[in-house]
């Protein structure tokens, strides 16, 4: 009982209080209680502390100006302003391993827009025990891969619920997840943190409150010799854990089209359009096979990845980001009609939705000198803007950048084609 006293200790409890939370854990230890006929006295000790940490999390569910160092890393933040802007929610809860290794994961901070969230986790390996070091991938992505278990037995799952009784869940599909470890600053010790990351085709569901993820089972790491996952340094744990989803991020989507010029030469449209103060996120309209092959064979290095450009003429560039799929359609016959690609792109660091003046194709509205490939002249068919992206409350209380004196908005101008000779 030694780790739940201390548990309680951590956490502001009266004494009387704890009296009555560790007398719960003992009668659930004591108890005999049953699961499916299985006596399974560890897990409903492990849920009681999961439950206290929960309660514990929610309480103190707040945004953060003074956010962590791995996100301030991993979203490009230098600033306390850039920071406000990520508005990430302190959670800590903690949920051990419920076959009884010791193990534990705990959710400290979380942050989301419309597309995707971000988990900050750390794990933490049974007592005694010290986390074999690891090298890191080629792609620069973590050394450990935390996952479910294999074919044979039940795979990971995530929930969206809208909150966390988990009475009514969200109905969503197409989307990506993964939970990779980031740089690790003691590999000497038994902890490693961990970043989960939940990306969506579409636009995420409304009002969500809570997100699970359960059967978690397998703590894996990269091997450089083989150039896969392989090996298992943790089998047979058994994770079900749960955090709120509270204070989105401001987020912004449009309805509406625009037609662009991939690099300047692969013609698309436009449309989904999603903003957030870290990240762009849009679908391609290709209506030929040469840009279905070319949007595929770029994927996440696209020469064209858009940027933003602001009012102050700061330009913003987007890392690469996950393609998260292109599929293709075609008639009765076979015969290609079009194909549809859907991307998610992050800024190298939090902007402010008000100042954006335009977002920008290289090689559709960038000067011909600056064109990845030398340039092949200025062609200006992409335009953010409102007669092409509709959004009222951006376009009147966000960013109002073209209204005109009478308070209307204007007619959406005509693109333009402008090739160098």
């Amino acid at each position: 009982m030694k780790r739940y006293f201390e548990e309680l200790d951590g956490l502001s409890f009266s004494p009387k209080e704890k009296d009555a939370l560790t007398e719960i854990l003992v009668k659930g230890r004591r108890g005999g209680q049953t699961d499916c006929g299985t006596a399974v006295p560890y897990r409903r000790m492990a849920a009681a502390v999961a439950a206290v940490s929960l309660l514990a999390g929610a309480a103190g569910a707040v945004s953060l100006a003074g956010i962590s160092p791995e996100f301030r890393s991993m979203f490009g933040i230098s600033d306390k302003n850039q920071a406000e802007k990520l508005a990430a929610t302190s959670v800590q809860q903690t949920f051990w391993d419920q076959n009884g290794s010791g193990a534990s994961l705990t959710v400290k901070e979380v942050v989301w827009d419309q597309r995707s969230v971000y988990a900050l986790m750390e794990f933490q390996a049974p007592e005694g025990d010290v986390l074999p070091q690891a090298e890191g991938t080629p792609e620069g992505r973590g050394d450990y891969w935390f996952t479910g278990a294999p074919e044979e037995r039940r795979p990971a799952e995530v929930g969206l619920y809208t909150d966390e009784t988990k009475t009514e869940g969200a109905i969503f599909s197409g989307y990506w997840w993964g939970i990779d470890s980031l740089p690790d600053e003691n590999p000497t010790d038994n902890r490693i943190s961990l970043m989960f990351h939940l990306t969506f085709n579409k636009k995420v569901p409304e009002h969500l409150g809570y997100c699970t993820l359960e059967n978690l089972s397998q703590l894996r790491i990269y091997s450089g010799e083989t150039g896969d996952w392989a090996p298992v340094v943790y089998d047979n744990l058994e994770f079900d854990i749960g955090f709120p989803l509270t204070s989105m991020v401001k987020s912004y989507s449009f309805t509406g089209r625009s037609s662009v010029m991939l690099d300047g030469t692969m013609p698309a449209v436009v449309e989904e359009l999603s903003l957030s103060p870290f990240s762009l996120s849009f679908s391609l309209l290709l209506t030929t096979e040469d840009a279905c092959e070319y949007v595929n064979a770029a994927g996440e290095q696209a020469p064209w990845r858009p940027y933003i450009l602001l009012k102050s003429g700061t330009k913003v560039y987007t890392k690469p980001g996950d393609t998260m799929s292109l599929s293709w359609h075609s008639d009765a016959e076979k015969q290609f009609l079009y194909a549809d690609a859907s991307f998610y792109f992050q800024f190298e660091t939090p902007i402010d939705l008000a100042e954006i003046e335009e977002i920008v194709f290289p090689g559709d509205n960038d000067p011909a000198e600056e064109l990845p490939n030398g340039g092949i002249g200025h062609t200006v068919l992409f335009l953010f803007y409102p007669g092409k992206f509709e959004n009222e409350t951006y376009w009147t209380e966000v960013n109002p950048y073209w209204r005109q004196s009478d308070g209307e908005m204007p007619d959406a101008p005509e693109a333009t084609s402008q090739i160098a000779k």
